[in-house]
C-alpha cells in the first residue's frame, strides 16, 4: 500500500501504525492477573478463576495475520470511499450518491469460521481493542464528527434485517424502511467513519433447519451496505450456507478465514498453558511434559481448557486437597460434568484419525467445510495417532496393575489343602412305579383312610 497516500487521508492515517504485525500483537494481547486467594481457597473462587482465564488472549501469529487482513480492508475502504473531505461532505448531503454504482463495486465479505470455542468472538473483541479510541473530528466547517471506525452486531433468535439495520442508523432514522433505511445506515457510517462491520453469534439465528434462509438473507442485506464486514460462523452454519444458491454462496463464502486450535507441539500452545498456570498459581502442579496430555483432553480448544481447569479446581476443593496434578485433570476429564466436551473431543480425534473425513452424520458439524492445508491435516493425523498410542499404553499399564493386584490377592488366599472339602452329593435315585404306589399307601394311612 502507498504509505504517503494513507498519511494524507485523515481516516486511514489513524490505522497506519497497525500495518505492523508486532504492533498488532502488542495491542491485541491481554494478560490476566494471577488468581489471589483471600485466605483459603473456596468455591466462590471458581467463578473468578473462570473470568480470568476467559479474559486471557494471546495474539498468535495466526490471529495477528487475520487482524492485519481486516486493517488492510479498512484502510482500503477509507481510501476509496473517504477520498477527501469535500467528497465526504457531498455524500452526507446527497443520498442519491449511495445508490450510484451499487452493483459495480463489491466490498469484501469475510467468513470467520472454526470450531466452537476456538476464539472467534475473542478475536473480534481483540480487533476492537487494537483500534484507536473514538475521537471527535472536524470535516471542513462541520464540527464534531464522532469517529468510531467499526460497528459490531450480535445476532439473536429474533434478529431480522430491518432490526439489524435500525441498530446501525441514527435514532431519528429508525422509522425508514427498504432503500431509505439502507441509505440512512450508509449516511450514518460516513458520519462515524465506519470501515468495518463485525457480525457475531450468527449461529443463534439458525436454531431451526429453515432459519438458514433468514440468516443468509440478513447477511446479504448487510453486504448491500458496501462496507467491508466479517461474520463469525461455526462449521454447521458454513455447511448450511453451502446449500444456498450459488450467487449467495459466492458472495458470503468466497473469502473464508479459518481458525484452527493451536498445534499440540506449537510455541503458541506451550505459551498459552504457561499463562494459564500463572493465572492459576501454585495449586496447578503440571509440567511441560503434561501439556500434551492436556491437549488430548481438550483438543487444544481454549473453551474446553478453561472448563477442565475450573472443574479440576472445583474437584480439588471438594476433596479438600491443595494441588491439582495431571492425574487429577484426567479424573476431571472423566467426570459427568465434562461429558459433553469429552464427547466432542473424542469425536474430533476420531475424525482426525480418519484423515479428516466425517463418517458419521453428526460428525459433519465438526468437519471444516473448506479445503484444509495438507500439512495441517497430516499434523492432526499424527497427533490423533500419538494420542491413541498414549491411551493404549495407559490401558496396558492399567491392565498390568490389575493383574498384579489379582496375583497378590490370590497369593494371600489359603491354599486349597487347608480349605474344607465339599460334601459330595449322591446322585438322585430314579423314582419307580413301585415307589409311587408305596408312597401313595403311606399317605392314605396318615390321612386315616
Amino acid at each position: 500500500m502507498n504509505l504517503s497516500e494513507i498519511k494524507k487521508n485523515p481516516w486511514a492515517a489513524r490505522l497506519i501504525h497497525l500495518l505492523d504485525i508486532k504492533e498488532i500483537k502488542r495491542r491485541a494481547t491481554n494478560i490476566s492477573e494471577p488468581l489471589q486467594a483471600q485466605g483459603k481457597w473456596n468455591h466462590t473462587d471458581i467463578a473468578l478463576l473462570r473470568k480470568k482465564l476467559e479474559e486471557l488472549f494471546l495474539c498468535s501469529h495466526q490471529f495477528a495475520e487475520i487482524l492485519h487482513t481486516l486493517i488492510v480492508a479498512s484502510i482500503s475502504h477509507y481510501l476509496e470511499c473517504f477520498p477527501s473531505e469535500s467528497e465526504v461532505v457531498k455524500k452526507l448531503y446527497n443520498e442519491g450518491l449511495f445508490a450510484e454504482g451499487s452493483s459495480s463495486r463489491l466490498t469484501p465479505v469475510y467468513c470467520l469460521t472454526g470450531l466452537a470455542g476456538t476464539g472467534k468472538s475473542a478475536l473480534m473483541d481483540a480487533f476492537t481493542r487494537i483500534l484507536p479510541q473514538p475521537e471527535s473530528i472536524d470535516i471542513g466547517q462541520h464540527k464534531g464528527f464522532q469517529m468510531k471506525g467499526i460497528e459490531k452486531i450480535k445476532f439473536g433468535p429474533q434478529s431480522r434485517l430491518t432490526s439489524v439495520l435500525q441498530s446501525l442508523t441514527h435514532p431519528n432514522d429508525k422509522a425508514h424502511r427498504n432503500i431509505k433505511l439502507i441509505q440512512a445506515v450508509m449516511s450514518n457510517s460516513i458520519r462515524h467513519g465506519i470501515a468495518l462491520i463485525l457480525v457475531d453469534e450468527t449461529q443463534f439465528q439458525t436454531s431451526s433447519s429453515t432459519a438458514i434462509t433468514l440468516t443468509s438473507s440478513t447477511l446479504e442485506g448487510i453486504a448491500q451496505l458496501r462496507i467491508p464486514f466479517i461474520f463469525a460462523s461455526n462449521y454447521s452454519l458454513a455447511h448450511k450456507l453451502m446449500t444456498t444458491n450459488h450467487e449467495m454462496r459466492d458472495r458470503l463464502l468466497s473469502q473464508p478465514i479459518l481458525i484452527s486450535p493451536d498445534a499440540a507441539d506449537s510455541e503458541e500452545w506451550i505459551e498459552y498453558v504457561d499463562q494459564c498456570k500463572k493465572i492459576c498459581g501454585e495449586w496447578l502442579q503440571i509440567s511441560k511434559g503434561d501439556y500434551f496430555s492436556l491437549y488430548c483432553y481438550t483438543y487444544g480448544i481454549k473453551r474446553y481448557v478453561i472448563a477442565l481447569l475450573c472443574l479440576a479446581f472445583e474437584r480439588m476443593l471438594s476433596m479438600k486437597k491443595d494441588t491439582v496434578t495431571i492425574e487429577d485433570i484426567l479424573a476431571s476429564y472423566q467426570l459427568e460434568k465434562y461429558s459433553s466436551p469429552r464427547s466432542v473431543v473424542e469425536d474430533l480425534f476420531q475424525i482426525d484419525s480418519q484423515g479428516g473425513i466425517a463418517r458419521r452424520r453428526h460428525h459433519k458439524s465438526f468437519q471444516c467445510p473448506f479445503a484444509v492445508d495438507a500439512a495441517l491435516r497430516e499434523k492432526k493425523i499424527k497427533v490423533a495417532e500419538d494420542r491413541m498410542l498414549k491411551k493404549v499404553a495407559s490401558k496396558i499399564l492399567e491392565t498390568s496393575a490389575k493383574q498384579d493386584e489379582r496375583a497378590a490377592t490370590k497369593s494371600e488366599l489359603p491354599s486349597p489343602k487347608s480349605l474344607p472339602e465339599k460334601e459330595t452329593r449322591r446322585p438322585r435315585k430314579k423314582t419307580t412305579q413301585q415307589d409311587l404306589m408305596e408312597n401313595s399307601r403311606a399317605y392314605a394311612d396318615q390321612q386315616g383312610h
